[in-house]
């Protein structure tokens, strides 16, 4: 039987009651995971967010937070590919996991040799603009 492929989950130390939601959706489901800390933008120091991306890019600045958020996908990123495993799956640890995900996790293992980094997100709208982020009519 095939390993399953790893799984992260990216947490604040003081988001403990969000690491209780992750913890006991991948439990529930039987999914081995093993838990990343974040960097926290509030003791974070500039020297440590400079190491991995800079104050000003494509967007004229980003915030700490998402330059702390962005810094602990890095390293994140960095310790999996110490492991030489080719696969991997990074959550934040606000997610709502399906109950498919452990399948998912499967078969979506097996694309790894044509994709190098394949991303999920998804943002809260509010609710006045969804109809201008989808092709249905009103």
């Amino acid at each position: 039987m095939t390993k399953p492929p790893r799984v992260y989950v990216l947490n604040l130390n003081r988001h403990a009651d969000r690491l209780a939601s992750v913890q006991g959706q991948l439990d529930s489901l039987g999914v081995s995971w093993e838990r990343f800390e974040a960097i926290d933008a509030l003791d974070a120091r500039e020297e440590d967010l400079g190491k991995y991306i800079e104050a000003h890019g494509p967007i004229p600045r980003m915030g700490r937070g998402a330059r702390a958020c962005t810094a602990g996908h890095f390293k994140i990123w960095k310790k999996f590919l110490e492991t030489g495993e080719a696969v991997a799956f990074i959550l934040e640890d606000d997610v709502a996991i399906s109950r498919h995900f452990p399948a998912f996790i499967v078969e979506a293992s097996k694309f790894a040799g044509d994709v190098d980094i394949l991303n999920f997100n998804s943002q809260k709208v509010i609710p006045d603009n969804r109809s201008n982020l989808t092709n249905q009519e009103s």
